[in-house]
């Protein structure tokens, strides 16, 4: 249940992110619904899309003056007569020639009627209408495929009055028509496309006649597979040089799309196999060779799905020759043989292609990782389902590989291919650790991985390194949340046994601090992104988080406050001298959850009455010195509005909780009194520190308590308290008076007067 809430999580936040990036949102919530938070990380290294106006795409492509132009174009040419006409006199006579003015627009013969334009500009492309798409492109496509399909049903079907010979003969037959029709129409400049879609689907007819000579008894002429498969890679020679002299993507995505059809339409074994990667073979020759990087996502999609599709159906109705092996065991050396080796082919074909442009890199980039996501998403099941002892080497070994690839491309300056191979070979070593381990000893070894990606992106200036360990230290978190913490297994460290759970806490802090100080400490990376910059806060959220864990699982019950004080004393001291919001923020976070622990959890008669009143001090004390440092903070820095929002609402909580543990903890004859030493406490300390908040603090203690003396105590308590809190109580209120009367604090009327 927790694993599936995560995976939600992650479609929530990949359609919330592409929302932000202008992307299509529903393309990202499908690919996070099968890669999760693979997706969402790849998502996060996708650059945002700027959306123009009209009034900015006219800049870039103002409309184009053609009679403007038209006029240019004359005035070049006159200009080109008058030269010619000056050389040939130097030439006649000898003399110079005295320079003929040249022709301007303005001197133009058709200056009157056409404005002037100096620079020519590019022509903006008009958009096209849908319903034209459809017609024009798409219905070709269309047709093609099921005219195709529906001629390969027919030489497969038998019939008791046509031969095989008379089936093959006629496909070949439709073929050459086609191939006719296709050249011809192909000279139309207007037909030029419905050409090469009918020159496509006469190659993929081709094909699918020469692979029913063999695989389907109503139309095998025969008898030799060798034959046949010789006979199919001239076929698949002939579409690359086809394609090649003709430069068209239509035609080679036509054939290849049919092809895959037919080689999956019969009996699935390892000669279909055999065809299938040899046209992902045709098509990767194709891509290299044109640099058609659409046709690798064409490839990519139809290999792996015509094999999801239809060969995964098919495969266990195949004839199989099982020799050594079981038949199961067969069908699963032919599914993963599929798989592997159209894996291996497209990760070939996309890590040898070498190009400058930064799109097509992208899209290389965008391939490797779709190539890697349908390969391991398709075959792990079934090895995890055939031979469960092998998932950890499966895992682990593409991994390495990718990982391997990743060094590759970075020696090789391929910045995008590095990335992604980089993020995949993480993803896939850290989804290897459980597989092996248990799930204790998984975070443990997650959580030493941790730091040693941070290094890695610092050292070598590597940001990809540098996010990976931030979102790794994202998961480690959430599984602490959901599944480590509440945990009830037992660990031994050097013989003496602990909680898995408190012993993952002090890890998680120890983790999460090594990578603060890293990114404190570590002067190797100059400029820092400020997306980088504000992401590297989650190490402190999170340290503090895994330490207050820690205090409250290894502490008792009553202890826990105290020690959840101490980091706040921490937190609060590194915050100060690092000069770091986000630890001050942490400490804030913090004394909240103290002041709710106080109120809500901790209750009276924990402790003996001396040991309770000194933890109470303690606590209050420490609040205060929090706001003190936050007030020194803001005297020599000017802190942010949002961090001096924080630090009165410190304050005030910390004079609430005052107020309520002197409520509660005090006996009810000497509560009033007992608030009137609280309010002088603050007076005092207000005076001291020439602390404004603090004096208005005093007063609302002392209202409170003068509200209750009226209130409650005139009429409730017996008459030797009365006598004493009343006395001593505007004993109090008179000297603080005094104090105000004599102190140099002067109020803002008075100060404005004096001026």
């Amino acid at each position: 249940m927790t694993f599936t809430l995560f995976w939600i999580s992650c479609m929530v936040l990949s359609a919330l992110l592409a929302s932000a990036k202008k992307e299509t949102v529903w393309v990202w919530v499908v690919i996070s619904l099968f890669i999760g938070p693979l997706g969402l990380l790849i998502l996060f290294f996708v650059p945002a899309k700027v959306k123009r106006s009209e009034k900015q795409i006219l800049q870039i492509n103002p409309p184009r003056d053609l009679k403007a132009e038209l006029t240019a174009i004359k005035v070049q040419v006159d200009n080109l007569y008058i030269k010619l006409g000056e050389l040939e006199k130097l030439i006649d006579t000898g003399a110079p020639v005295k320079p003929v003015p040249r022709v301007t627009p303005e001197s133009s013969f058709f200056s009157p009627l056409i404005p002037e334009q100096k620079t020519p500009v590019p022509l903006s492309v008009p958009k096209t209408d849908i319903e034209f798409k459809l017609g024009r492109y798409w219905l070709n496509h269309i047709g093609i495929v099921v005219f195709t399909l529906g001629m390969g049903f027919l030489i497969t079907y038998t019939f008791r009055s046509l031969e095989a010979w008379a089936k093959i003969g006629f496909g070949y037959a439709v073929s050459v028509f086609l191939f006719s029709l296709g050249a011809k129409l192909e000279r139309r400049e207007k037909l030029i496309r419905f050409g090469r879609v009918l020159l496509g689907g006469a190659w993929a007819l081709v094909y699918f006649t020469t692979f029913a000579m063999y695989h389907f008894d109503a139309s095998r002429v025969l008898n030799s597979q060798g034959i046949d498969l010789l006979l199919l890679a001239l076929v698949s020679a002939g579409m690359i040089a086809h394609s090649l002299k003709y430069r068209s993507q239509e035609l080679s995505g036509v054939a290849l799309f049919i092809g895959y059809i037919t080689a999956v339409i019969g009996d699935v074994n390892c000669f279909t196999l055999t065809v299938c990667a040899m046209l992902a073979l045709t098509a990767l020759i194709l891509m290299y060779k044109m640099q058609w990087i659409k046709l690798i996502f064409i490839g990519i999609i139809l290999t792996f799905g015509s094999h999801l599709l239809w060969v995964l159906k098919h495969i266990y109705f195949s004839r199989v020759d099982t020799g050594y092996f079981g038949v199961q065991e067969v069908y699963f050396f032919i599914n993963t043989g599929f798989l592997f080796l159209y894996w291996l082919l497209f990760t070939a074909g996309i890590h040898c292609i070498r190009c400058k442009d930064d799109s097509v890199k992208n899209s290389l980039a965008s391939a490797n990782f779709l190539n890697s996501v349908l390969f391991f998403f398709m075959a792990y099941p079934k090895i995890a389902f055939s031979y469960p002892g092998y998932k950890f080497t499966f895992v682990c070994v593409l991994g390495i590989a990718y990982l391997a690839l990743s060094f590759w491309e970075d020696w090789k300056k391929n910045k995008k291919l590095y990335i992604s191979n980089t993020i995949i070979a993480v993803f896939l070593l850290t989804l290897a650790v459980p597989l092996k381990f248990i799930t204790y000893h998984t975070t443990v070894i997650w959580l030493i991985e941790l730091p040693f990606l941070l290094l890695t992106g610092l050292i070598f200036d590597r940001k990809v390194f540098r996010y990976l360990s931030m979102g790794l230290s994202a998961l480690i978190f959430l599984k602490f949340l959901t599944h480590d913490y509440s945990s009830s297994g037992t660990a031994i460290i050097f013989g003496y046994r602990t909680g898995w759970n408190v012993l993952l806490s002090c890890a998680g802090f120890t983790a999460m601090s090594w990578g603060y100080y890293l990114y404190h400490s570590v002067r190797t990376v100059t400029v820092l992104e400020k997306i980088e910059i504000s992401l590297r806060n989650i190490f402190s959220v999170f340290a503090a988080v895994y330490c207050a864990s820690w205090l409250v699982l290894l502490a008792e019950p009553e202890w826990a406050t105290f020690l959840l004080s101490l980091e706040i004393i921490l937190f609060m001291a590194l915050g100060y001298l690092f000069r770091d919001a986000c630890l001050r923020f942490c400490a804030f976070a913090l004394s909240m959850a103290v002041s709710f622990r106080s109120i809500f959890v901790d209750k009276p008669g924990y402790f003996y009455p001396v040991t309770q009143w000194f933890l109470i001090g303690w606590i209050i004390t420490v609040l205060y010195a929090a706001y003190f440092v936050l007030r020194s903070v803001d005297i020599s820095t000017r802190l942010r509005p949002a961090e001096r929002t924080i630090k009165n609402i410190l304050f005030y909580s910390t004079t609430c909780l005052f107020v309520y543990v002197v409520h509660e903890y005090t006996r009810t004859t000497w509560i009033s009194l007992t608030l009137g030493a609280a309010g002088l406490c603050l007076f005092t300390a207000g005076f001291l520190s020439k602390d404004k908040f603090f004096r208005i603090g005093g007063f609302v203690v002392f209202t409170v308590t003068a509200a209750r003396v009226f209130f409650i105590d005139l009429s409730g308590l017996p008459i030797i308290y009365k006598f004493v809190s009343f006395i001593l109580l505007g004993i109090v209120f008179l000297g603080v008076s005094f104090v105000y009367n004599k102190s140099s604090i002067k109020s803002e009327h008075d100060t404005i007067t004096q001026k």
